[in-house]
């Protein structure tokens, strides 16, 4: 699907939206969100969504230890540091830090 190439591929900037991945892809939003109604999300969940996965991947990569978790979420789009962690821990279970170090939690 268009619309998930062009999250992966802008998802690291702050400044992505659905009006702006709708005005490239030349459809309105409601459009995209009626086309991923039926995976059960909506484009903005969406977004938040693969940056945080893309952020958890990088925590968990020993090749990006010494790179922050702040600087770790700012790379992939987030530009408040609270609401990161706050919607982290609820992907996750856990705060970025704890998941960094192991403590994931085990459903």
């Amino acid at each position: 699907m268009r619309v998930k190439e062009t999250v992966e591929r802008n998802a690291h900037d702050p400044d992505l939206t659905p009006a702006t991945i709708a005005a490239e892809l030349k459809l309105s939003p409601r459009y995209i969100n009626q086309l991923l109604e039926a995976e059960g999300t909506s484009l903005s969940r969406y977004i938040w969504s693969r940056r945080l996965d893309r952020c958890a991947e990088q925590l968990k990569d020993p090749a990006l230890r010494a790179r922050g978790v702040s600087q770790i979420a700012m790379d992939n789009g987030f530009n408040d540091l609270s609401h990161f962690s706050k919607a982290f821990r609820i992907k996750f279970g856990v705060a970025p830090r704890d998941y960094r170090n192991g403590r994931e939690m085990h459903s």
